[in-house]
């Protein structure tokens, strides 16, 4: 009997320190757990500062913003998608994909210097053994539309960009005008963030991540 107690005391005793160890794994677990939360979570608050910065930066510098932004409605753009130049009978481009003319605007500068915004109309295979291509586009109507008269573009150089908006509200979004705005980053941000152009003229980007203070960034206006 006094060896049966010993054996039950002896059990009680093993299963407490089994708890005791498992209690005390779990609390280190769920520790590492939130840390790797915290530091994933990190990762996708810098990947939207990251693209945010990216794309409006983009926008400022190759001119594709545009001045006819709501104040608070993101920034109306034209997203940059490459560029041309003429080769003899027909262009050679390079850039992110090629011209298309269902959604494309044209920047040309012509050998005399004048700069033209067109909206591409059409654009034919051919020249410079196929590797270029004849261009045709339309002047823009105030609207961003082309409504305007036909005009060859030939010569020169031109860059073509895509018309669309970026706006932030949970995350950083992008779409084409006309179209429902696709996300471009994971949806951290929190309410108050935002993108839009202030009565001077700057552009800014506020990331409120949680209760924690904002970031702000801004780029001068043209």
């Amino acid at each position: 009997m006094n060896r049966l107690g010993t054996s039950l005391l002896e059990m009680i005793i093993a299963l407490t320190l089994t708890l005791i160890i498992l209690t005390g794994v779990g609390v280190i677990l769920g520790r590492v757990e939130q840390t790797f939360r915290r530091q994933a979570l990190r990762l996708e608050q810098i990947e939207v500062l990251r693209i945010a910065r990216d794309r409006v930066s983009r926008s400022v510098h190759t001119g594709g913003a545009r001045s006819d932004a709501p104040a608070s409605d993101g920034l109306s753009l034209r997203a940059f998608r490459g560029s041309a130049a003429w080769c003899g009978d027909g262009w050679v481009e390079t850039g992110v994909r090629a011209p298309d003319p269902a959604r494309d605007s044209v920047w040309w500068i012509s050998p005399f210097g004048e700069e033209r915004v067109l909206a591409l109309k059409d654009r034919e295979a051919g020249g410079c053994a196929g590797a270029g291509y004849r261009w045709t586009g339309q002047t823009e109507g105030a609207s961003g539309d082309g409504d305007g008269a036909d005009v060859s573009i030939a010569w020169g150089v031109v860059r073509y960009f895509e018309s669309g908006r970026l706006r932030v509200d949970d995350a950083v979004r992008y779409g084409r005008l006309g179209l429902p705005a696709q996300p471009l980053t994971p949806a951290v941000l929190t309410s108050g963030s935002r993108l839009q152009r202030l009565e001077n003229g700057v552009i800014e980007f506020q990331a409120w991540f949680g209760d924690g203070p904002p970031v702000v960034r801004r780029w001068p206006g043209g």
